[in-house]
């Protein structure tokens, strides 16, 4: 049986990666509020990121122009959502634990159905 030898680099940079995970999964534990304010400034890009894409739908002609204004709304309904992630952080808060736990909620219900 042959093995894959890896670079000494890439070895290095493996352990590197998992001290830090080790470290940073250490910090979170002491300090829970760091791991809140990373998954809200998470989302608050991810729904940033979805606006701007939406938005750049605009220029593809290819799209009739009834999608094109759904996607400008919706462009503007997430930079909005955005805006309130970055200004209300517990609005965030609830929202990631609405959709943890609805996704619970399915998760078990099909389950044991």
């Amino acid at each position: 049986m042959s093995q894959l030898k890896q670079p000494g680099w890439l070895r290095a940079l493996e352990i590197a990666t998992g001290l830090l995970s080790v470290v940073l999964g250490v910090l979170v534990l002491i300090f829970p509020s760091w791991g809140i304010s990373t998954l809200v400034i998470l989302l608050s890009f991810g729904i940033f990121f979805s606006a701007i894409r939406s938005l750049s739908l605009v220029g593809y002609s290819d799209l009739s122009k009834g999608l094109r204004a759904i996607s400008v709304i919706a462009g503007i309904i997430s930079l909005i959502f955005a805006a309130l992630v970055l200004i209300f952080p517990g609005f965030a808060i609830l929202t990631l634990l609405f959709l943890v736990s609805t996704a619970l909620l399915v998760y078990e219900l099909a389950e044991y159905s």
